[in-house]
């Protein structure tokens, strides 16, 4: 069997859950793996021909989705892995205004809707996934004990050395609550504790107090392993934050605690307590400092509740999260892949289009309405997509472009503007798209009315969930997009929102806009210096790619 691996970048994620099992595989002469990043796929048609399966992990851009249209036109299986809640990731962070951006998340809701399998985490992921018509899979990851065989752990010398592994700053009401918990052991036991940390500075909690530790990032997983395991930490925390997002996570600290012989206190609620025993393979406390201080404290006195601890988590770590589970995971997998038959919608684009959209201005009214606004960031979203906008009728029905739309949309909101959008609908071939959210009269009556006058025309309305309630317009609901009418900032990150909707809409018509727009020379030489740029960076990444590939391949476990 061929695998196509096309990751965003070699990270712990993909690195851990995609690249170490498949190389393993691929080791063991069951599959040939190639390996591509997906910010350099330009040249991948051969690779698409050539695999059986394409795999995916964490993909959430606007062009993956080309990779993947194409996969799927050419009838190959797809495996989609992810191990975090992007839908549900808080706002409060950088990492989260990146992820829950309308288009990822469209990305995202494509991926799960389209591959034959997505492989998952955590039961709320596993829901997600269904919620937008996927086929998902709970699977457990692993702690590869290959990689600390054979070293040693430090000498115990009386210092109880306690780790906070990780350089994320999660919630800052979290921090203050563990490090001002750490600053009481701190002080009471000064001189017989240490408090390491991974990051450049000192925490504001932790300010002149003696006994913090700072160690420097290292970016490979594999060393990170290696030296954590050599430190011989007594204690390592695992604190976490009670919401959905964090409940979606992988239990990573408790097998890297369990792995490195660490025993480890974690926040009472998943993913830890499904996996943590209380007192048996950890501590589960609650979220209060002093709940926290006295954790800490007793693992701390009571050597023989750690070794017991360390012991137990060694076992349930070694029998139920080995190396060797997560590679006949991915091989039960492939074999699975064989009895699905790959189904290609006929929605799917062709590739290399240059989409025409029109937005056609009918309104009665002059107000300002933000859904133009939204209709842009839409239509910016997809590569090589132009939008035109018609401030009539008349006007609209005289461009010379107009042949060569993919799809009009229209905005109404009352019985008076039906009259001429009606006039409009049935000159048309392509797609149509009448937004109705705002439609003040009966909106059950206004579809029937249209889909009457134009019968032949692709049509999808959008309304809201209030109107499928009140109306008749559920009889219809196999072609009507619903939107939510959110604040702004939730219309941009959600995909219950405007942007969401039409984004979802307008690249469901992208098929029937295929005609070849002719380049003007200025364009032209534009996209002769564009198409050069990104061939030397694509061959660039490849080449990084081989030495990458080449350290998976006759050493895996070794980087």
């Amino acid at each position: 069997m061929n695998v196509l691996a096309v990751l965003p970048g070699f990270i712990p994620s993909t690195i851990i859950g995609v690249l170490r099992p498949l190389a393993d595989l691929e080791r063991q002469g069951e599959i040939k793996l190639r390996v591509r990043l997906s910010s350099l796929t330009i040249l991948i048609s051969h690779d698409i021909n050539w695999c059986d399966v394409a795999v995916f992990c964490r993909n959430c851009e606007i062009k993956d989705l080309s990779v993947l249209y194409e996969l799927k036109r050419k009838g190959k299986k797809i495996v989609y892995e992810i191990d975090d809640n992007f839908e549900e990731i808080p706002l409060t962070t950088y990492i989260g205004l990146h992820h829950r951006a309308f288009f990822r998340l469209h990305v995202l809701k494509r991926f799960f809707s389209l591959s034959e399998v997505t492989r998952v985490y955590s039961d709320r992921i596993f829901q997600r996934v269904v919620s937008h018509g996927g086929h998902p899979q709970v699977i457990r990851s692993y702690f590869d004990r290959s990689i600390v065989n054979g070293l040693s752990r430090r000498t115990p010398d009386g210092v109880t050395r306690i780790a906070y592994p990780t350089g994320r700053i999660d919630d800052d009401k979290l921090e203050e609550t563990v490090f001002s918990a750490v600053r009481v052991i701190l002080e009471k036991h000064a001189g017989k504790i240490e408090f390491h940390l991974w990051r450049s500075s000192v925490p504001r909690q932790l300010s002149g107090v003696s006994g913090v530790v700072l160690n420097k990032g290292v970016r490979s997983y594999e060393k990170f392993i290696q030296s954590f395991f050599q430190a011989g930490f007594d204690i390592g925390l695992a604190p976490g934050v009670d919401t959905p997002f964090f409940h979606s996570k992988t239990n990573n600290k408790y097998r890297e605690f369990g792995g490195c012989g660490v025993a480890g206190i974690y926040s009472n609620f998943p993913p830890y307590t499904n996996s943590v025993t209380h007192e048996y393979s950890g501590l589960l406390v609650g979220g209060s400092t002093e709940e926290w201080v006295a954790a800490i404290e007793r693992l701390m006195l009571d050597v023989k509740l750690r070794a017991w601890i360390v012991k137990n988590a060694a076992y349930d770590v070694r029998s139920n999260y080995s190396f060797e589970s997560a590679v006949e995971s991915w091989r039960e997998c492939l074999r699975l892949l064989k009895e699905f038959k790959s189904e290609v919608p006929e929605w799917i684009p062709l590739s290399k289009q240059w989409p025409l959209y029109a937005q056609v201005h009918l309104r009665s009214s002059n107000e300002v309405d933000h859904r133009y606004e939204y209709l842009k960031l839409s239509i910016g979203a997809l590569p090589m997509a132009t939008l035109l906008h018609f401030n009539s009728a008349s006007e609209y029905l005289k461009s010379p472009v107009r042949p060569f739309l993919a799809a009009s949309i229209f905005i109404i909101s009352n019985k008076k503007e039906l009259e001429p959008l009606s006039v409009l609908l049935p000159l048309q071939s392509f797609g149509a798209i009448v937004d109705l959210t705002t439609y003040g009269d009966d909106v059950g009556c206004a579809v029937s009315y249209l889909r009457e006058v134009a019968s032949g025309v692709p049509m999808t309305f959008l309304v809201t969930h209030e109107h499928t309630k009140a109306s008749a317009i559920a009889t219809v609901q196999d072609c009507v997009l619903v939107a939510n009418r959110f604040s702004p900032i939730a219309q941009e990150f959600s995909l219950e929102g405007y942007p969401a909707a039409y984004l979802e809409l307008v690249e469901r018509y992208i098929h029937l806009g295929q005609h070849e727009i002719r380049l003007g020379h200025h364009l032209r030489l534009s996209a002769v210096a564009h198409v050069i740029g990104d061939r030397y960076a694509l061959w660039k990444g490849r080449f990084e790619s081989v030495l990458m590939w080449m350290k998976l391949r006759f050493g895996f476990r070794r980087f």
